[in-house]
């Protein structure tokens, strides 16, 4: 699928995406939670909907290894356990794929990663 954008379209995304990600920082908060899973312990951060609602947001938890060298094309293979505590509170990477307006390939294969949120 190929999509063609005008000049004016483009602005009017970029416009967007930089109100999304300021409306994003804004309703993050400093306050962590820590809770565990059975390969380790993660970090999640507390948000805000635009609502006026709070939940904790835990981004980039592995699900699976990633599915790089000799584990590619195969089924997915369970993480590696961590010792410490993992930082989920940011998005990882997304998978690899055309870039929809510039038409570059953007992402990574390593991209094997849950995002959950919780009251």
């Amino acid at each position: 699928m190929d999509v063609t954008l005008s000049v004016f379209d483009l602005i009017k995304l970029g416009i967007k995406f930089i109100a999304y990600r300021v409306q994003q920082y804004y309703l993050t908060t400093n306050e962590h939670e820590i809770v565990n899973t059975l390969c380790g312990r993660v970090k999640g951060v507390k948000r805000k909907t635009i609502y006026d609602k709070f939940y904790y947001a835990f981004e980039g938890i592995p699900y699976a290894k990633p599915p790089i060298g000799e584990l590619r094309f195969r089924a997915p293979q369970p993480p590696e356990p961590w010792k410490h505590v993992l930082d989920c509170t940011n998005c990882r990477s997304k998978p690899m794929q055309k870039h929809m307006t510039l038409k570059f390939i953007e992402g990574s294969e390593d991209c094997l990663y849950l995002n959950i949120e919780k009251k």
